[in-house]
């Protein structure tokens, strides 16, 4: 079975929460239209917690930002492709309707969030601000609620923090903070771009901590993006592994860590350490990032994989479900193709 047409068919009848079809973002720079994401298909039920993985400028950004249709145009754009949320493709949605969903239905935590707080406002007043622009709860009642999530999400004296400046508070308050504003509406689903990735070891157990209770508690849906597989083995329970703007690997974050079966995934995984496996020098995977203005022809992963043949850099791979619910993106997988050369 290949994860296309069919696939999609097949997902709707599902009634997920999530459904992206085929979605396509470019930007349209002078040297030509970067190609950031290029044809992802993927799913998200209520209540996943769901890894998108990959090394930096796969694409995995831009996937979050075009779900919630954030991408700056120019010189981004949406080109083609849908992005399905409760039964509704939000790329038809118009811009009004979609301020209604960003924060409500669906929050995003960004990266940084001394960038993302405005740093003129206290903490607390940007959670009222949430909240008042989502409902008609009146600002007393707003402000209760504004320190009761900071409380919830583990910051001491949330009274007093709440009158404080984004300054004034450290990484970790900053980022619980950032968590706060994201799930005071109650949204269905939570994006998390890389949350953890500029504070240190310490503080990132505890915001990870924070969000696999918060699932727990709330069964809230959350789409984790990472370049960290250790943290989605931990947390998520599916994942899917891009590539220079394409999903190569796809399915239950178990079935990907036991038995990778893109060759992308199989080097990925050697190349993280390992406690268990004693190694004087970790494995790397050899050439370069493609660009993605001209990417390679047919299977984008080809010139660095060690199994390329002449027909990978022809034909690019459709997505194949090679166990149940465990799709690749590999030729390896297409017997009548790979045996024909």
């Amino acid at each position: 079975m290949t994860l296309d047409l069919e696939y999609s068919e097949k997902g709707m009848q599902h009634n997920h929460l999530l459904e992206i079809v085929d979605l396509k973002t470019y930007f349209f720079t002078k040297r030509g239209a970067v190609k950031a994401v290029d044809g992802i298909s993927f799913t998200i039920d209520a209540g996943d917690v769901f890894g998108l993985v990959g090394e930096s400028g796969c694409g995995k950004s831009v996937t979050a930002l075009s779900i919630l249709r954030l991408v700056p145009d120019p010189p981004g754009k949406i080109v083609s492709g849908q992005v399905i949320f409760e039964g509704e493709d939000l790329l038809q949605k118009s811009e009004e309707e979609m301020r209604s969903i960003r924060g409500a239905k669906i929050s995003m935590i960004f990266q940084d969030p001394l960038t993302s707080l405005d740093p003129i406002v206290r903490v607390g007043e940007q959670i009222v601000e949430a909240i008042r622009t989502h409902t008609n709860m009146n600002p007393q009642k707003a402000w209760e609620k504004a320190v009761k999530i900071l409380t919830e999400v583990g910051i001491p004296d949330a009274e007093i923090r709440a009158k404080q400046y984004p300054f004034q508070l450290s990484g970790g308050m900053r980022q619980r903070v950032m968590i706060a504003i994201a799930l005071v509406t109650e949204p269905r689903l939570l994006i998390a771009d890389e949350p953890t990735t500029n504070l240190d070891v310490t503080i990132q157990a505890q915001i990870l901590t924070l969000l696999k209770e918060i699932k727990a508690k709330t069964q809230t849906s959350i789409l984790f993006i990472t370049h960290n597989l250790g943290i989605v083995a931990w947390l998520c329970n599916k994942l899917a592994v891009m590539y220079a703007g394409k999903i190569v690997e796809y399915g239950a974050t178990k079935s990907v860590f036991s038995n990778p079966l893109h060759p992308y995934t199989t080097l990925l995984l050697k190349a993280v350490p390992r406690l268990d496996i004693k190694k004087e020098m970790l494995e790397s995977i050899e050439g370069d990032v493609p660009d993605l203005v001209n990417p390679p022809s047919g299977c984008r992963f080809h010139p660095r994989c060690p199994y390329a043949k002449k027909i990978c850099s022809i034909i690019q791979p459709p997505m194949i479900e090679v166990e149940e619910g465990h799709y690749a993106s590999c030729l390896i997988y297409d017997k009548e193709k790979w045996r024909s050369v």
